[in-house]
């Protein structure tokens, strides 16, 4: 494997540990499916979907 290969394999790794330890707590876990989306825009395309979800807030 290549370094890149073996880097998204860690990160796969310790996503599911910390959606395990977030379904521990209480949390809900929602998902975009296969998507995977840089920290710049995760919070702009959560806001998104909200709005979309339960109009305008």
């Amino acid at each position: 494997h290549t370094r890149a290969c073996n880097s998204s394999y860690l990160q796969h790794e310790c996503a599911e540990v910390r959606i395990a330890m977030a379904k521990e707590k209480g949390y809900t876990v929602l998902g975009l499916g296969e998507r995977i989306l840089r920290a710049e825009t995760a919070s702009v395309v959560s806001l998104a979907l909200l709005q979309s979800r339960y109009g305008d807030i």
